[in-house]
C-alpha cells in the first residue's frame, strides 16, 4: 500500500467530512439544461522538457547559529548575490497563547507595535521606513503559535533599519489614538467580510473542524475588538516579548561576525523573563461526516468547501500528503481544476490545500460555482476524492453524506440537524 492511500484511509475512515455551502436554498436546474462543453479527457500534453536528475538534487546552505548572552537565538545565512537582506524576529508566542477571554491580544499587539514607540510616532515610523526604502511588517494570527516581526532593505542601510526594527520590538507605546483608529478599521473590515460568502464558509469550516480548540479561531467580533486597551497590550508585550522567547534570523548580503556584534549592541540590554508557556491542546476528532449549509439569500454562486482534519507537521505521512494534494487540487494542472473547470465548465477555479503545525491541520478542497450546477459540481468533487484514494472506503464514509445544520450569514443556527435524506434534498436537488 502506498503512503498516499494509507494517509487517505486515515483521514477519511477516522475523521468526519464537512461540506459548507454559502448559497440560497434553491432547487437545481435539470442536468439536461446545462450547456455541454467539449471534454479534454485523453488530451496529450506535448513539449515537456526533459528533467535532469542532477537539477532535482537540493543542497541547502547551513546558517551560522549562535546565542546572545540574554538568550536570544541568532541565525545568519550569507547570500551575497544582491546587496540586500531580509530579517525576522520570531516571538514564540502567538494567538495560541491567548485565553478564551483574551482572543486577539497577540494579533493586536503585533499590529500595534508599528503604530508608535517611546521615541517615534506612527507617522515617523512610516516616514523613516519610506526614507530608508525599507519594509517593516509584523503579524500574529488568531491561531498561530508565534508572532513575527520582519524587515528588509538594502545592506547600505542596515544599521538604520536595524535601529528602527529594534525600536518597534523593544519600545512600543501602544498609543490610545492609534488603537482607536485600528478598532474602527477592524470593525468596518468585519462588516465587509461578513458580507462575503467565501469568508462565511471558511469561518464555519474552522469551527466545524476544531470546535472549541484555539485552532478554530478565525475572526474577532466587534465586542472582542472593543475590549482592547493600551494596558492589556502592554501586559502581553511585557510577558511574551523576551529574548529567551525569541529567534532572530537574517538572510542576505551580511557577514555573521558583523551581524552578531550589532545585535549585541542593539538587543544586548533586552532583559530575559519567564514567558508564559503556550499550551497546545489536543485536537478532538470531528465525528461523523456532516453537511453545513449557510443560507445566504440572493447569492449568485454556491461556495463549496469540503475537508477533514489532517496531521501534525512531524507526521511521517507529511510529504505523502503534500504530494497527494498537488495531484488532487494543488494547482491549475491538478485533477480538481481539470475536471470542474476545463472539462465541465462549472467554475473559474477549483483547488485544494493542506495545513499542518504543532497541532493537527486540515485538508480542504473548495470551489465557487453557479447555483444551477451546484449538484453536479458537488458530485464531481466527491468523485475526485474517491478517485485519489481507496474508493470503497471513502464511498462508505460518504454514504450518507451526514446530517444538515443550517446557519444564517451571522452564524446563528436556523434549523436542527435533519435526516440524511433531507440533507441530500436540501443541498443537492
Amino acid at each position: 500500500m502506498n503512503k498516499t492511500n494509507f494517509f487517505l484511509k486515515r483521514i477519511h475512515m477516522a475523521l468526519g467530512l464537512a461540506v459548507l455551502l454559502a448559497a440560497p436554498i434553491l432547487a437545481q436546474a435539470p442536468s439536461g439544461q446545462q450547456q455541454e462543453r467539449p471534454s479534454i479527457k485523453g488530451a496529450v500534453i506535448k513539449g515537456k522538457a526533459p528533467v535532469n536528475k542532477e537539477v532535482l538534487k537540493v543542497k541547502l546552505p547551513k546558517p551560522y547559529e549562535t546565542k546572545l548572552g540574554n538568550g536570544l537565538q541568532v541565525l545568519v545565512l550569507e547570500d551575497h548575490k544582491l546587496p540586500n537582506f531580509n530579517m525576522q524576529m520570531v516571538i514564540l508566542s502567538g494567538g495560541m497563547a491567548d485565553s478564551d477571554q483574551e482572543v486577539g491580544t497577540a494579533q493586536t499587539v503585533a499590529t500595534m507595535i508599528r503604530e508608535g514607540t517611546k521615541t517615534r510616532s506612527s507617522k515617523q515610523i512610516a516616514e523613516d521606513t519610506d526614507r530608508l526604502a525599507a519594509t517593516i511588517f509584523s503579524n500574529a494570527s488568531l491561531a498561530s503559535i508565534t508572532s513575527t516581526v520582519s524587515a528588509s532593505g538594502l545592506t547600505d542601510n542596515f544599521d538604520q533599519i536595524l535601529d528602527l526594527f529594534a525600536d518597534v520590538i523593544l519600545n512600543p507605546s501602544f498609543p490610545a489614538d492609534e488603537l482607536a483608529k485600528l478598532k474602527t478599521r477592524s470593525i468596518g473590515q468585519i462588516r465587509l467580510q461578513r458580507s462575503q460568502a467565501g469568508f462565511l464558509a471558511q469561518e464555519k469550516f474552522q469551527k466545524v473542524m476544531y470546535g472549541s480548540h484555539p485552532g478554530g479561531r478565525f475572526a474577532l467580533t466587534a465586542e472582542q475588538i472593543q475590549r482592547f486597551t493600551p494596558e492589556i497590550l502592554q501586559k502581553f508585550h511585557s510577558a511574551h516579548y523576551r529574548p529567551n522567547n525569541a529567534i532572530f534570523a537574517i538572510v542576505g548580503d551580511v557577514k555573521p561576525a558583523e551581524v552578531v556584534a550589532k545585535l549585541e549592541k542593539t538587543f544586548g540590554s533586552w532583559k530575559q523573563g519567564d514567558a508564559p508557556k503556550t499550551e497546545i491542546p489536543k485536537v478532538a476528532d470531528t465525528g461523523p461526516g456532516k453537511i453545513i449549509l449557510i443560507d445566504r439569500p440572493n447569492s449568485a454562486q454556491a461556495n463549496l468547501l469540503v475537508g477533514a482534519l489532517s496531521i501534525e507537521r512531524t507526521d511521517p505521512d507529511y510529504f505523502a500528503l503534500e504530494a497527494m494534494n498537488q495531484v488532487f487540487g494543488g494547482g491549475g494542472a491538478a485533477r480538481l481544476f481539470l475536471n470542474l473547470r476545463e472539462d465541465k465548465g462549472y467554475t473559474y477555479g477549483a483547488y485544494s490545500n493542506v495545513s499542518s503545525a504543532k497541532y493537527r491541520g486540515v485538508f480542504r478542497a473548495n470551489t465557487e460555482v453557479r447555483q444551477d450546477v451546484t449538484k453536479g459540481a458537488m458530485e464531481e468533487l466527491m468523485n475526485e476524492l474517491k478517485r485519489i484514494g481507496d474508493a470503497k472506503k471513502i464511498a462508505d464514509a460518504l454514504k450518507p453524506f451526514g446530517k444538515v445544520e443550517v446557519y444564517d450569514a451571522e452564524g446563528k443556527l436556523i434549523s436542527a440537524p435533519e435526516a440524511s435524506t433531507g440533507a441530500s434534498n436540501r443541498s443537492g436537488n
